[in-house]
């Protein structure tokens, strides 16, 4: 007697008989209908073929006519029109599969009447005028003007036709094999079943022993599971309040070192300003120079975090952007002068004298880009170079360019520069100084307020460092001659500031 089991297996069988070889009957009848549609689509081609050649013969037979040089008869002429008009007339889908893409049916039947009432007039003329008459008419060329937009329009259409009839061929293609291997499946699924109906009474008492292990053991890993989801959510929520722990503290704690550190500086700068003996006004400056070097680095590296976390929101105000850059970087001027450096600014003429933007985020950037110039250039100049890119009466895009003759920038760290606490040359803060965060600061303050920044780089030639910024310009005024303050150096065809 059939078990339980076995009429399943048998049943299944018959499901996948059926399946299959209904499968099979699909693919059959798509594979005779794809045949179908590919000796419609060869029988159109060769229609719009005959209708190009047709065409072209008329013309013949008219010049033949006129000339004399062939036989022609007025017969050939009926015959070739009526062939063209048949041609013409049956070119509307043969099926309500078979498409004509690409082609204006109605422009087309307007286009060869064009070119019959053409041969038309031609007839008549050489009839009424004579042959000299005609020829100079077939001489101006319309017939043939005519006859080179229908060989267009049908090369056109035709060519869509192959790609349609490379698909149609390729469809069909497919059905057949597909119903190969369906065929063969069926072959291999009934002898599967039937290995299967065999095998498988005696292994389902394996299999439900096996089940109900794995549904234990899987319960076991969805309870490890579980808990470990626990556990992860802890350590998120412990590491993100250790970051605002972190976040508070390094805040609080530079306001801490703000405070004595300005006392520090003011002091020492108040002692320098007094007749010292040589001997103490060294180790006054020494005391006021390493103040004011850590005041930096307690600034950027609050900037960081802030720029890390999102803190800081960028202010749009009006402003004087001459005036800011000079002010800005005219302490860096002296720096620069006093390790014997070139410095120069220079702005183009149509730079913007008021914009709107932040002002500080602003001179930040320079001055960081500049700073870190003059850090690395031991001899030689550095420049910057405000240019304007793209105006419009709202906006004007400007481009900062911070120049040097330093040590320069291995090619394959061009990228590293923008990474925190990281400088091209892993001696450079041993022999330089810095924190590292500078370039890293820019950049984010240039993302911060919209721009793009780059670099461009020789070992041994110096470096390029570039950002360009949108800035918002008064309503009610565009671009217009920067007020220049007095000028720090002369920079070619540029206006310095």
């Amino acid at each position: 007697m059939m078990t339980k089991k076995q009429a399943t297996i048998s049943a299944l069988a018959c499901a996948v008989f059926v399946l299959d070889g209904l499968t099979i009957a699909a693919c059959w009848i798509q594979a005779q209908a794809a045949g179908q549609r590919l000796e419609a689509r060869h029988e159109l081609i060769e229609r719009l073929e005959a209708i190009e050649s047709t065409a072209q013969r008329l013309g013949t037979i008219t010049r033949t006519s006129v000339t004399g040089e062939g036989k022609s008869s007025p017969q050939d002429f009926e015959q070739a029109e009526s062939k063209l008009h048949s041609l013409v007339d049956s070119l509307p889908p043969i099926t309500s599969e078979i498409r004509i893409v690409d082609i204006d049916i109605p422009t087309l039947r307007s286009l060869v009447e064009q070119r019959l009432a053409w041969e038309h007039h031609i007839l008549d003329i050489f009839e009424k005028e004579g042959k000299d008459a005609a020829v100079k008419l077939m001489a101006t060329r319309k017939g043939a003007a005519t006859m080179q937009t229908i060989r267009e329009r049908l090369v056109t259409a035709k060519n869509a036709q192959k790609v349609i009839l490379q698909k149609d061929t390729v469809e069909s293609e497919i059905y057949r094999t597909s119903s190969l291997i369906a065929i063969m499946f069926l072959t291999i699924a009934g002898a599967a079943a039937l290995w299967q109906a065999i095998k498988l009474s005696s292994l389902s008492t394996s299999l439900e022993t096996d089940r109900s292990r794995a549904y234990d053991r899987l319960e076991q890993l969805n309870n490890h599971l579980n808990k470990q989801v626990s556990d992860l959510m802890a350590m998120q929520q412990q590491s993100e309040k250790a970051l605002l722990i972190r976040s508070q503290f390094l805040a609080r704690i530079s306001h801490e070192l703000r405070t004595p550190l300005a006392g520090i500086i003011g002091a020492t700068s108040l002692a320098l300003d007094g007749n010292l003996p040589d001997e103490e006004q060294k180790l006054i400056e020494l005391a006021n120079s390493s103040g004011r070097s850590m005041l930096e680095l307690v600034d950027d590296i609050l900037d960081f975090e802030n720029l890390q976390h999102h803190s800081l929101k960028p202010e749009s105000l009006r402003f004087d952007l001459p005036m800011a850059i000079s002010s800005a970087l005219e302490p860096l001027r002296r720096k620069a002068e006093g390790k014997g450096l070139g410095f120069s600014i220079s702005l183009a003429k149509d730079v913007p004298t008021f914009v709107f933007s932040d002002r500080l985020r602003l001179q930040q950037i320079l001055i960081n880009l500049v700073d870190n110039a003059i850090k690395f250039t031991s001899s030689g100049t550095i420049g910057l170079a405000v240019t304007v890119e793209e105006t419009s009466a709202l906006h004007a895009t400007v481009r900062f360019t911070v120049s040097d003759t330093g040590m320069g920038i291995e090619h394959d760290l061009l990228e590293d520069i923008w990474e925190p606490f990281i400088q091209a040359d892993g001696t450079s803060s041993r022999k330089f100084g810095g924190s590292g965060l500078g370039l890293s600061i820019a950049k984010k303050l240039v993302e911060l307020l919209g721009g793009k920044i780059g670099v461009a780089s020789l070992p041994g030639k110096g470096s390029q460092f570039f950002f360009k910024l949108a800035l918002d310009l008064p309503a009610e005024v565009t671009v217009t001659e920067i007020k220049k303050p007095q000028p720090i150096n002369q920079t070619g065809a540029n206006s310095p500031i």
